[in-house]
């Protein structure tokens, strides 16, 4: 490689570099923030439930280390929610130079309009079908057993609704 391309390529590396750490950053940043805040979290992913996962109340844990385990889980989570915008900002900012002016316009209405859709689809999943679903589900065994629903299993499918009908959306 000659000295120009070598120098260029170095660039481009730093670069992606400092994305890389931008993204990082951003996830430790929803991490954190998710952890700090996991009352209220858990108070908002629980909103749909309605106090009908268990007859004593609140949702149950039967491991000493489920409640720690799903607080990391949600965590996580909280991070790749801050961290993913992040993440297409800075794919889409790496890669506009290659592109046409066509392409970019497409890119520029595309992502955000891909965003209010995957929101669009997660409000549906939290308003509608989480209640709705978990009506059905929970007076299906009505007058045969008592619903006793372990938090780690109620947040396991509340994560994969809200996650999957965004991406649906």
């Amino acid at each position: 490689m000659t000295t120009p391309r070598l120098e260029a390529l170095q660039r481009q590396l730093r670069g992606v570099r400092w994305r890389l750490l931008w993204i990082l950053v951003a996830f430790g940043l929803g991490a954190s923030l998710t952890w700090y805040y996991q009352r209220t979290v858990f108070e908002w992913l629980l909103a749909p439930a309605g106090g009908r996962l268990s007859a004593t109340g609140p949702p149950v844990y039967t491991s000493p280390t489920e409640m720690m385990g799903i607080t990391a889980s949600v965590a996580v989570t909280g991070g790749v929610v801050v961290a993913l915008p992040v993440a297409v900002y800075h794919v889409a900012r790496f890669v506009s130079p290659l592109l046409g002016p066509a392409h970019r316009r497409f890119l520029a209405l595309f992502l955000p309009a891909s965003l209010v859709c995957y929101l669009a689809g997660v409000a549906f999943a939290y308003w509608v079908l989480l209640p709705t679903g978990l009506t059905f589900l929970l007076s299906f065994g009505g007058g045969v057993a008592t619903p006793m629903i372990r938090i780690s299993e109620y947040i396991s499918l509340a994560q994969v609704m809200l996650f999957w009908l965004g991406i649906i959306f």
